[in-house]
């Protein structure tokens, strides 16, 4: 379904949210899991906004959607666009299922690209590395704090927290890939990491990552990292740095308070869940399995896991050392 705004209103309606979340095309295009040309194009007005992400950005951003829109089907405008086009495109270069007519199609495309200066780039040069614990920790990571959209993929971590952090990671993927990794300090204490580049996506989605949402499409860890120990360390390291938390258990008994550092790291995907809760029992960390989440309890098997897989976010690091530094 397309939301059909009057004329200039659905270019307001972005304008809106870039402005007042101070927002760049990229981080829009990232939240709408589509790439930029896509938002520019809505920005402009030159598509319809699909319903559902429409009604996502307005949630999101508390935006009220005008009264007078129109919602239609899919492709309500496509056959007699569709038709039109055709026609001037056979007029111009012949027969589209000839070489020549394919030859001058592609020419024309880039010769008013230059002329429109659209910043159109061609595919960029990157290291794709073969498969080892640095990949495997990128994985973890991903399947934390990250997403992949058509062209790019994505990282989001807390500013304050993880800034240490958010500053090694911004150095261990540029030299992984061999790319330029941009950072971005947003509103809400939020720090984005952004890499660009259909190459890295196609390659990740080829080790058995996926685009888009990481509930609906119930994501696990890949296989060929399951199979190889020292991979499967590295991804844990990874994936508990983004999405796991040290914490300090206190209870009481007979009066007396008791404190305990636990490890937790939580997941609305059960695939994830459950492959994260084999490898830790696997590595004799004793985790516990509850409905959203796994944990290790015991001092013993903490200090385990510190040890055998350990931790590239200062945070958990600081919150570790400080604890048996302060312990009685």
């Amino acid at each position: 379904m397309r939301i059909i705004f009057k004329k200039g209103q659905q270019h307001i309606f972005l304008k809106s949210i870039k402005e007042k979340n101070n927002l760049t095309f990229n981080e829009l295009a990232l939240f709408c899991q589509k790439n930029r040309r896509t938002v520019n194009g809505w920005y402009l007005e030159e598509s319809s906004m699909p319903h559902d992400i429409t009604i996502k950005l307005a949630k999101r951003y508390s935006i009220k959607l005008p009264t007078n829109i129109k919602i239609k089907a899919d492709f309500w405008s496509t056959r007699k666009a569709g038709k039109l086009g055709g026609i001037v495109s056979y007029k111009k270069y012949g027969n589209p299922g000839t070489t020549k007519g394919r030859k001058l199609g592609g020419f024309h495309s880039l010769t008013t690209h230059q002329k429109l200066n659209t910043k159109f780039k061609t595919r960029k040069k990157v290291i794709l590395p073969k498969k080892n614990e640095k990949l495997s920790e990128l994985v973890g990571i991903l399947l934390g704090d990250g997403s992949i959209s058509q062209y790019q993929i994505g990282i989001t971590l807390n500013s304050q927290t993880d800034a240490k952090y958010g500053a090694w990671m911004s150095k261990f993927i540029s030299k992984l890939f061999n790319v330029s990794v941009k950072k971005t300090i947003r509103k809400k204490n939020t720090l984005q990491l952004t890499i660009a580049g259909i190459n890295i996506v196609e390659y990740l989605l080829k080790l058995e990552l996926k685009r888009g949402s990481k509930i609906r499409n119930q994501i696990s860890i890949p296989n060929w990292i399951k199979r190889e120990d020292k991979f499967a360390k590295a991804c844990l390291r990874g994936l508990i740095d983004t999405d796991g938390c040290i914490y300090i258990d206190k209870h009481k008994y007979k009066n007396k308070t008791y404190k305990n550092i636990c490890l937790d790291f939580t997941s609305y995907s059960k695939p994830l869940l459950n492959t994260t809760y084999e490898l830790l029992s696997s590595l004799e960390l004793s985790p516990k399995k509850y409905k959203k989440g796994v944990k290790i309890r015991k001092e013993i098997n903490v200090k385990k896991y510190f040890n055998i897989i350990g931790t590239h976010n200062d945070k958990h690091l600081k919150k570790y050392t400080n604890f048996f530094k302060n312990k009685p």
